[in-house]
């Protein structure tokens, strides 16, 4: 992982090949003690783990991408949850037969050959709380 400021709140981060999505983008809020923005990107994985959450369950179902895909649309943020650095994420993947998949993003989204992600950081902290109702953790205001 690269990265490049462009402006005092805005960075361009390059991913590569290997690179969790996920896990590189909390290393980069971590290191530079980002508490709270919001990233846009493309690119490509050589696999990915998507989740799709079940209301009726309040649980997530796991879904394994196991081929190599187009990011069509990466966007999320970041908050904390407590002292813990928390990334909520969607991505949108293009497949070789032109379907396109989607999904929460977790652990196992495998960068190849690299993505291009563009983040904004605020400059207030943003936080999330469990919530309840659902077990989520949501934006706390």
């Amino acid at each position: 992982m690269k990265h490049q400021k462009i402006s005092p709140n805005e960075f361009l981060i390059k991913l590569e090949v290997g690179d969790d999505i996920l896990e590189s983008m909390k290393k980069f809020a971590e290191e530079l003690k980002i508490e709270g923005g919001v990233f846009q990107g493309i690119g490509a994985v050589q696999k990915a783990r998507l989740r799709v959450y079940n209301t009726k369950t309040k649980s997530y179902e796991d879904h394994e991408v196991n081929e190599q895909c187009e990011i069509i649309s990466l966007i999320g943020n970041i908050a904390k949850l407590g002292k813990e650095t928390v990334l909520h994420a969607h991505m949108g993947l293009g497949k070789k037969d032109l379907n396109q998949i989607g999904g929460h993003v977790d652990i196992g989204c495998i960068v190849n050959p690299m993505a291009e992600i563009y983040f904004k950081s605020f400059d207030k902290k943003i936080e999330r709380e469990k919530d309840p109702a659902t077990g989520l953790n949501m934006l706390k205001f």
